[in-house]
């Protein structure tokens, strides 16, 4: 429904306008304005969508009206319908704020339709380019405000361990609140890159058949401490299905991680959540029902958009940046499923419902499954877990290249422990200078280095090695956590490439795998 506000008090120029906007909008209402009166009237309780007015009118001139008009709504279109125009009166009404000026005539009545519809697109377009702008500056003041919160309690124990002579108690919490909100950090920077990824259609899916029921177990798994600090009960009811789904396992857990962390988030002390997989035909679906605060109805149409939050103020109630539910929607999507959201309002809980299409049998007979060669920090976990003896690096010479110190300190320090020698390099030209006067067991490449990225440092290195039929292996560490950034590193030579931050046990991990090295 366009609302039109049509101000102009000749009966025949009247009837002009009104056959062209209703020849042109099909849905279209319009308010006709004839005297003072009435245009305060509509100017304190109407609601329209643009305004078409004339310019020479018995009781006000149009400049007036316009600028009467943009006081009251700024933002509203104005197009001037008039037979005693002017150049001047046109360069007035513009620098006024006019959108468009279309004189009076027969065969320009069409072009009054086409003013009025350019008019209202601008506007639309202008609205919702602020409203953009709005949510961005609202996400930047909320991404300073999730990161400097962990900041402030690294750094606050940090000091005091640095200050004072803490006694065990005080340096094991100190460093378990470090560990925590380090990892928190991480996370943010994790979620934004995903959400980047998946907008520039840098993203994709490593697929292979999973077990639905096992990934939502494992989600559980790691969700319940967060579970058991608020005592809520979670009730899971995980049918078998009839089938697995083609999906990637990392990013799977990811979804119901996510609906399942937001639940705990919202849902207060005591409360409880079903946690539900049932199949239904050929889909498998799954439902996340909480007893939490409830989604406003307003909000409801939002509640999957990137950054969009219910409260956004300062004295909001829950922390975090709006994007785990975003997520959630975009990698449902591009697994071929849907998800939604409902509740009845506020303070009567959520209920988010996925649902994923079931592999046929003979699909998966078929599938031909692909593996990856790459890994990412959190791919090797597992292996970490398990890991309960060092394993042995002892008298291996690793060349560490990062133009960070820190970084290469804490290198130093980690592999070092595990008796390895450590030489390191902070350019690409004092790695050559190590490489062409040493022998080397591993490599270990930051991708980002001033002058010399670590892609080209490795190609060079690589064909140095091709003199002396001899290719070390080597990692890539790097804080360039993007898929296109992994698939360039394994393409030029890398073996493994790992994103920072990382793990000192994973980096462990990934050498010994990477040089078969047995405990």
């Amino acid at each position: 429904m366009l609302n039109v506000l049509l101000i102009d008090d000749n009966i025949s120029d009247h009837f002009l306008a009104i056959c062209s906007l209703k020849k042109e909008f099909a849905d279209v209402q319009i308010a006709e304005i004839k005297n003072p009166q009435e245009l305060a009237q509509v100017l304190e309780n109407g609601v329209f969508d643009v305004v078409v007015t004339d310019y020479q009118i018995s009781w006000i001139d149009g400049i007036s009206i316009l600028r009467t008009i943009k006081q009251h709504y700024p933002n509203c279109p104005v197009v001037m319908f008039t037979s005693s125009g002017s150049q001047e009166i046109a360069v007035e009404a513009m620098k006024s704020g006019l959108d468009d000026y279309v004189l009076k005539s027969p065969k320009s009545s069409s072009r009054l339709a086409t003013a009025v519809r350019l008019a209202v697109e601008r506007a639309e377009a202008r609205a919702n380019a602020e409203a953009a702008n709005r949510l961005k500056d609202e996400f930047l003041v909320t991404l300073s405000h999730e990161l400097r919160t962990p900041l402030n309690a690294i750094l606050g124990w940090a000091q005091i361990l640095l200050k004072q002579t803490p006694n065990s108690s005080t340096t094991k919490r100190a460093l378990e609140t470090i560990v925590r909100n380090a990892k928190t950090q991480a996370r943010i920077v994790e979620d934004i890159l995903d959400v980047s990824g998946i907008i520039t259609g840098k993203f994709s899916l490593q697929v292979a058949p999973v077990d639905l029921v096992a990934i939502v177990n494992t989600v559980i798994a790691s969700v319940n401490p967060a579970i058991a600090t608020k005592a809520i009960h979670l009730e899971a009811k995980l049918d078998p299905l009839d089938g697995q789904v083609l999906g990637d396992e990392t990013r799977l857990q990811q979804i119901f991680g996510n609906l399942l962390l937001n639940a705990v988030k919202f849902t207060p002390e005591h409360g409880y959540i079903l946690l539900q997989i049932k199949q239904v035909n050929t889909d498998a679906v799954i439902t996340v029902k909480d007893t939490g605060i409830g989604i406003n109805a307003e909000f409801l149409p939002f509640v999957f958009d990137r950054f969009s939050q219910a409260d956004s103020s300062t004295t909001r109630s829950y922390r975090g940046l709006g994007l785990g539910l975003a997520i959630a929607h975009q990698l449902t999507e591009l697994h071929g499923g849907t998800i939604e959201a409902t509740s009845i309002g506020e303070g009567h809980g959520a209920t988010f419902t996925v649902k994923l299409p079931l592999m046929s049998k003979q699909s998966l007979e078929t599938n031909c499954l692909t593996e990856a060669t790459y890994i990412e920090s959190n791919s090797i976990q597992d292996d970490c877990q398990v890991r309960n003896n060092k394993l042995c690096l002892t008298d291996l010479r690793i060349l560490v290249v990062d133009d960070e110190v820190d970084t290469r300190d804490l290198l130093i320090s980690i592999l070092e422990q595990e008796g390895s020698e450590v030489i390191t390099a902070a350019s690409a030209q004092e790695a050559m200078v190590a490489v062409c006067n040493s022998q080397f067991d591993l490599f270990v490449f930051d991708i980002g280095l001033p002058q010399e990225d670590g892609y080209t440092l490795l190609t060079r290195v690589r064909k140095l090695e091709q003199l002396h039929n001899r290719e070390i292996p080597a990692i890539a560490l790097t804080a360039y956590a993007a898929k296109e950034y992994q698939q360039q590193a394994l393409a030029v030579g890398f073996q493994k490439y790992l994103a920072k931050p990382v793990e000192p046990d994973e980096l462990v991990v990934a050498i010994s795998s990477l040089l078969e090295i047995n405990e």
